[in-house]
């Protein structure tokens, strides 16, 4: 369909001809242009029209009703003309031309296409090139000024980027057209988008150095006022919006965006222009301020956009150049006065009281008229006129709109400048009182004071923060302001009577504080601060006028502390009364011993009190917080006997650190120590029998529990001064006596203390975090003792675990060490893991000499990395956690100190040892599993040295494997009567399994008796086992261990097994040694054990115990065995 379309009945708008002629008004220039290029048509006809036309006005008729296309979004009369015309202006690029006048669609998608189009082509192209740049320049004043506030964001955006790239090309040869541009440019800097704004304001201060900022703000003075004064007072949602498309939301929030921008324009204006040079333009200001009920409407504008830019001018206004508003002050003070107290928005608040503030500051007496004639903007409920007084009272009792924080620090400073007038009308004082504490807590004014109930929001978790916030600012507030009105009363009169009265009104309210002061024991600390000072005040205002007025309200406090001082009240109230006391007793003496007198009577109150509970809290926090008063001699004995008798162990303890620091403080830290000394002497020579140790541990431990967090251990000379001989007394006298030997009667302790090991394995854990972080509280000897015990705990614990599985009951004779155990890897675990205290700790472990501490680090790791055996109780079981837990710890403290090579050879020593001690409770088997672990998870795996040190300590040192031979020979040599049974013994377990072992050796060679050894061992693990039933107790003991197996027979199946279980695991490569030499040496030791006991076997049928090296019957065999011998060292 072809030809144009019919015109929709209804529709008002004009033809295109009939728009361009009215809108053109008779411009010929630009119609040649139009007939020069026909796609310039939109630019032209969105270009505001020229301010010198003769008919410009006059031709603008009343059937412009609906505004025009070419109208909306510029404000009328803002802006010069644009020129028209040019070189060059009929060549512009068509493309261009199509995206410009694509700009004038309603849709936003079209808009953002065709101004990525524009941002291109400015980008592409320069001034110097084809003339696109200078004809755009001529057309894109009108259109930047419409749609720098499109209604969607990303236009503006798009737009101000465009219009920042444009002008920047532009340069100087911006000039031309300044002024057209700048209005909306500078408004674009307020924008609420913040890419927008940014945008815009980058592009100002590329285009223009920070050195001429001024005077191009200055140069466009009368621009700027003119565009944003009209934005303000002439345009409306409708003239900046077209009403078919948009809708009533949209063109409201449109205008909000626009009026604000315009108020923050003219603030910028003001703060950047000089103030004579802005006089030129007082008249614009009067006009606008004069208006109150324009004004009015901004103030109260439901946008906080608006109200803050609103603010902002007027505080700009009143700090740069009041005289703006001499004229015109009452109307501006009438408009922001009658709608600023009902802002419910906090964060407009700030930005309020700097207005309310700053106009009061420069204009005091526009509070006097407008509370003389009663005329304000708005009118209370009943119909009547309501003042500002009034409507700040209303803002007070409404909690200031729910955000105290922000305004009540601003109250003072509005009294401050009010005017007496106000200030002296007789219902103010009372008024603003009931007002304030109404917001407060809710409820009316009240003599007593005593129903104070919070408004603080409350949470889960008890008070907020917000609250916090919000009572420290009330708290602040009242003091400062009811000090300011009593001084000010007092000032201007200060007869008897005036005095008297303002008495009375500062006992009421200081009694109302406390009532809310205790409402919030949690911020004690914080609202403690402007309550002394509002005494501060009270004492100065009592030495100026009436001296009896800080005895009167001190003594009603005193009465009110004495009475309420329970529970939660007792913390809040002795730190307000120690606060006070603390003053300069030379400038504050007079409080100063008024609270000393109060202290005094908190101490009494504490001796004679008869609830426990109250007096436990209230000397802690005396000596907390007053110990000058609490040490003083008629207390201190007195109220320690009192909690003694009451037996908190926790407030004794924290009486005699409060004293320790008070001496430190007083005298020096030497002496601080010796009192803390003095107690644990006092605390050791109180016990009567044994049995009242455990309340001595008990009470130590606390001791030490609390010390590092004290006031008196922060001190810096306390590291150096630190140590307490009578805990080191302690640590060494009353250990309790470990069971020595498997015979003795481990749940008894006969042979020394009968000391609980729980409770002395608690305080000496205690003691060690201090020692091993740097305090030395203990000495050496006392701490190496310490770890002796523990090391004998984790000893008896683990042989009764193999060893007497008759005793393994948890709840009979082994429980408490068992719990002695526990404690002392939860110790181990807490040390390990202090970050102080661990390095410390793991080092001197390390470096502990001697095979008790070797062995206990080896139980440890055995511990840790092997549950219980089957024969174990379960009250057992649970060492293996926290064994773990511990070793976890001991093995992250090393990783961090690289002291891993440092732990696989003191681990390695462990095993050693145990593998040729034949009272050791453990097998060889279970010796060769923790080899492999410590081998797997211990050693650096990348230290070949490490490894091969180990491998060689476990298995190829010929001194041990001759030493071990020898003796067994030695000993069938010596005991001539067990040499039948021990022989006998042996060939039975033997079996046809190790002969076969032989004889494979013999016909195929070691690889296949390697075999069949290995799996013979596997398969029979009584290996050589002796059978004790034909031998004496003690000969076993003695020559066997608790498996009958001789000390040979130990290495030879620790060997197998480990090798076993290394199995394919890279041994050998990694220690240097060939597999098939290790195999062999294994394997020919063990055949050596074997003939030597043949040999022995043979000699006893000849009823004799020859040498190695005698002949007989047995010469063959005992050459063979010989040559084993002989064999081993060239192997090894």
């Amino acid at each position: 369909m072809s030809g144009k379309q019919p015109r929709v009945k209804g529709n008002l708008k004009p033809t295109s001809s009939s728009r361009a002629a009215d809108l053109l008004q008779g411009d010929t220039s630009a119609i040649n242009a139009f007939k020069a290029n026909p796609a310039l048509a939109f630019s032209q006809l969105s270009r505001t029209i020229p301010a010198n036309s003769s008919n410009s006005s006059s031709n603008r008729t009343a059937k412009q009703q609906v505004p025009s296309e070419g109208t909306h979004g510029s404000p009328s009369g803002s802006g010069a003309s644009t020129p028209v015309g040019g070189p060059g202006f009929d060549q512009i690029d068509a493309h261009l031309a199509a995206q410009l006048k694509r700009l004038g669609k309603n849709d936003s998608k079209t808009k953002m296409r065709a101004l990525s189009e524009i941002q291109e082509y400015v980008e592409a192209n320069s001034w110097e090139g084809n003339g696109g740049l200078q004809t755009m320049l001529l057309a894109w004043p009108p259109l930047f000024k419409r749609h720098i506030f499109d209604s969607d964001r990303r236009v503006r955006a798009a737009v101000a980027g465009v219009h920042a790239s444009l002008v920047v090309k532009c340069g100087k040869r911006l000039a031309a057209h300044l002024k057209a541009l700048i209005g909306p440019w500078v408004a674009a800097f307020f924008d609420l988008h913040r890419e927008a704004a940014r945008s815009a304001r980058q592009a100002f201060d590329t285009v223009f150095p920070e050195s001429k900022r001024s005077e191009v703000y200055a140069y466009c003075m009368a621009e700027l006022v003119e565009y944003a004064t009209d934005c303000i007072m002439n345009q409306t949602p409708e003239s900046l919006s077209d009403p078919r498309f948009a809708d009533a939301e949209e063109m409201r929030t449109k205008h909000e965006h626009v009026v604000g921008a315009a108020f923050g324009t003219l603030a910028l204006v003001v703060d950047e222009v000089p103030a004579d040079k802005l006089r030129e333009r007082s008249a614009d200001f009067d006009s606008l301020f004069s208006d109150s009920q324009h004004l009015s409407k901004f103030v109260g504008s439901a946008s906080p956009f608006v109200r803050r830019s609103v603010y902002r001018l007027i505080r700009t206004v009143m700090l740069k150049n009041p005289s703006l508003a001499q004229n015109s002050y009452k109307s501006l003070a009438r408009s922001l006065l009658s709608s600023c107290f009902a802002d419910n928005d906090p964060n407009a608040h700030g930005d309020m009281w700097d207005a309310v503030l700053l106009l009061t500051k420069s204009y005091p007496q526009a509070w006097t008229e407008l509370v003389a004639d009663g005329k304000a903007s708005s009118s209370s409920r009943d119909g009547r006129k309501k003042s500002p007084v009034d409507g700040l009272f209303e803002f007070l009792r409404s909690r200031c709109r729910l955000a105290p924080t922000i305004s009540y620090p601003s109250i003072l400073a509005l009294l401050a400048n009010l005017p007496a007038s106000v200030l002296d009308r007789p219902s103010f004082q009372p008024e603003f009182h009931k007002a304030l504490w109404l917001g407060v807590t809710g409820q009316p004014d009240d003599s007593s004071g005593t129903s104070l109930v919070p408004t603080a929001v409350e949470t889960d978790g008890g008070f907020s923060r917000s609250s916090y916030r919000e009572s420290v600012a009330l708290v602040s507030a009242i003091n400062e302001c009811f000090s300011f009105l009593w001084m000010r009363k007092l000032k201007e009169s200060s007869d008897p009577e005036t005095c008297s009265a303002v008495g009375k009104e500062v006992a009421k309210e200081t009694d109302r504080l406390w009532h809310f002061y205790l409402q919030y024991p949690q911020f004690a600390q914080e609202m403690a601060v402007p309550i002394v000072k509002l005494y501060k005040k009270i004492e100065e205002l009592a030495r100026k006028y009436e001296p009896a007025m800080l005895e009167r309200v001190w003594a009603q406090a005193s009465w009110f502390a004495l009475k309420r001082i329970s529970g939660d009240s007792i913390y809040p109230i002795v730190y307000l009364a120690a606060q006070v006391a603390h003053l300069d007793p030379k400038a504050h003496k007079d409080l100063s011993d008024n609270a000393n007198k109060l202290l005094v009577a908190f101490c009494q109150l504490a001796i004679q009190s008869k609830d426990v509970q109250t007096v436990q809290s209230l000397i802690h926090v005396l000596a907390q917080l007053a110990p000058e008063v609490v040490f003083q001699d008629q207390f201190a004995p007195k109220l320690e006997a009192r909690l003694k008798s009451a037996g908190s162990i926790e407030d004794s303890v924290a009486l005699v650190l409060s004293r320790a620091q008070h001496i430190a403080s007083s005298g020096t830290v030497v002496e601080a120590v010796k009192a803390i000394d003095a107690f644990i002497l006092e605390t050791v020579g109180s016990a009567v029998a044994d049995d009242d140790r455990a309340d001595i541990f008990h009470t130590v431990a606390a001791l030490l529990s609390a010390l590092p967090n004290s006031r008196v251990a922060k001190n810096p000379r306390w590291v150096g001064s630190a140590r307490l001989n009578a805990l080191s007394d302690m640590l060494t006298r009353y250990r309790p006596v470990i069971p020595d030997g498997p015979e003795i009667d481990i749940g008894s302790n006969k042979s020394g203390s009968s000391a609980p090991p729980l409770d002395f394995m608690r305080m000496s854990c205690q003691a060690l975090l201090m020692y091993f972080a740097g305090t030395d509280i203990v000495s050496d000897a006392a701490v190496d003792g310490v770890f002796g015990w523990m090391e004998q705990v984790f000893t008896l614990v683990y042989h009764t675990q193999w060893m007497h599985s008759e005793e393994k009951d948890g709840n009979g004779k082994l429980g408490k060490w068992i719990d002695a155990a526990q404690e002392v890897l939860t110790s181990w675990t807490v040390l390990a893991r202090d970050l102080e205290a661990g390095p410390r700790f793991v080092r001197y472990w390390l470096r502990r000499s001697g095979s008790q501490a070797s062995s206990a680090l080896g139980l440890l790791f055995d511990f840790a990395v092997t549950s219980t055996s089957k024969e174990a109780a379960t009250s057992l079981d649970k060492l293996h956690a926290q064994a773990q837990q511990a070793w976890a710890a001991t093995e992250a403290q090393l990783e961090r100190l690289h002291l891993g090579h440092e732990l696989s050879v003191a681990l390695s020593e462990s095993i050693t040892g145990s593998v040729d001690d034949l009272g050791s409770p453990k097998d060889p088997v279970h010796l060769a599993r923790l080899a492999s672990s410590v081998y797997t998870r211990v050693c650096p795996q990348d230290n070949t040295k490490a490894l091969r040190l180990l491998v060689a300590s476990w298995l190829l040192d010929a001194s041990k494997w001759y030493a071990a031979l020898k003796t067994d020979a030695a000993v069938q040599s010596a005991t001539g009567s067990d040499t039948s049974v021990y022989l006998a013994a042996t060939t039975n377990a033997c079996g046809s399994g190790l002969r076969q072992a032989v004889e494979d050796y013999a016909s195929a060679g070691h690889a296949k008796s390697f075999h069949t050894l290995t799996h013979w061992m596997a398969s029979s693990p009584a290996v050589a086992r002796v059978g004790s039933v034909q031998a004496e107790n003690s000969e076993r003991l003695k020559w066997y261990d608790a498996f009958g197996l001789s000390r040979f027979a130990r290495r030879a199946v620790f060997s197998v097994e480990f090798l076993q279980l290394q199995a394919g695991g890279g041994l050998a490569t990694l220690s240097g040694v060939d597999a098939q030499l290790l195999g062999e040496l294994v394997l020919n030791l063990t055949l050596a054990y074997v003939l030597l006991r043949e040999s022995l076997l043979l000699a006893a049928s000849y009823g004799g115990t020859p040498e190695l090296s005698s002949g007989g019957e047995g010469d063959d065999e005992m050459e063979k065995a010989q040559q084993v011998l002989g064999d081993m060292g060239p192997s090894i």
